[in-house]
């Protein structure tokens, strides 16, 4: 695999922050750098039908139930994990709980009204 610059520097925010993410463009190779750097993470695709109907139907057991060291790829697809992430990553406070991967701005419009309600942005 080809170094990439962005490994440095998802490690050194996995070291301040809990909640890391790392978006771009389709078949960009960002499964691959997450799966790389963060290897000793558990890994969970909501690409993969089932688990993100088990996300959908039940988010706070589907975070609580896991490692607090996940790499959620595709995250954008269950936009209700947010909360449950928020949450359990302000329990602990601890960096690098859980990396967020996924081909659209997390950001974006839709999910923007819920980021609100956390206090999260303005």
């Amino acid at each position: 695999m080809i170094t990439r610059s962005m490994e440095k520097i998802a490690l050194k925010m996995a070291g301040w922050f809990p909640v890391v993410s790392v978006t771009g463009l389709r078949q960009s190779g960002k499964s691959t750098l997450v799966r790389k750097i963060f290897s000793e993470y558990d890994y969970v695709n909501l690409e993969n039908i089932d688990t993100r109907e088990a996300a959908l139907a039940d988010p706070v057991s589907f975070i609580r139930d896991r490692p607090q060291r996940l790499v959620i790829d595709e995250a954008q697809l269950v936009p209700k994990l947010f909360n449950m992430i928020q949450v359990v990553s302000d329990e602990t406070g601890e960096p690098g709980q859980y990396i967020l991967s996924g081909s659209q701005n997390f950001r974006s419009e839709e999910h923007t009204s819920e980021l609100q309600s956390l206090g999260r942005i303005s």
